[in-house]
């Protein structure tokens, strides 16, 4: 486990028992997360990119697996139907927050680059409603990014507007509406944006 990657150890408290799916992570032959999942218990494993059959990096995680003994895990190219049916994924589709539709709780949940793109009165919206699908142990990852000081937000979302919000005030909004927050920071990603967990109370 990589202690500097706070993504390991969040998988190293739920995966126990569950099934895994890596949705890519296969570049680099080194960022795949299914050796983490299957030390900590996974009890199915699989991934999926959309790097094509004869791209090299699948032969890289090929041999990363035989390097850790790791023998049964499930490899796909794309969506197949197989995988589908495997999962048997639940796909909602909504533009104000409506979790109550999907049939089941949540264990995990990331809103990647979501709050990078909503002003306040939508982030409190999208954590208040997503109480309702969340339990005991849920976790809700947000990546956001970081300013040192409170600046003044455009007062709609937009996909090409900027919103900065400081570490004080992504743990706010947890705690505003029923979370413990913690932040994490940095986490790798290639624009800087860093990540905060909500956890219910």
């Amino acid at each position: 486990m990589n202690t500097h990657d706070p993504r390991d150890s969040y998988i190293a408290q739920v995966v126990q028992g569950r099934s895994f799916l890596e949705v890519g992570g296969l570049w680099g032959g080194v960022n795949e997360k299914v050796s983490v999942a299957y030390r900590f218990g996974a009890r199915r494993l699989a991934i999926v990119d959309v790097a094509k059959p004869e791209n090299q990096w699948w032969e890289f995680f090929r041999q990363r697996m035989t390097q850790m003994d790791i023998k049964n895990y499930d490899a796909y190219y794309e969506v197949t139907d197989e995988l589908i049916k495997l999962k048997k994924p639940y796909f909602v589709v909504s533009y104000d927050f409506e979790f109550e539709r999907f049939p089941e709780k949540v264990d995990l949940a990331i809103a990647h680059s979501l709050f990078t793109h909503l002003p306040p009165r939508l982030i409190h919206k999208c954590l208040k409603n997503f109480l309702v699908k969340a339990k005991g142990q849920t976790i809700l990852f947000a990546t956001f990014f970081e300013t040192n000081k409170t600046v003044k937000n455009p007062p709609k979302p937009g996909d090409h507007k900027s919103f900065l919000y400081t570490r004080e005030e992504m743990v706010y909004f947890g705690e505003a509406n029923g979370y413990s927050s913690q932040y994490i920071g940095q986490w790798g990603h290639p624009r800087g944006q860093v990540m905060v967990a909500y956890s219910p109370r």
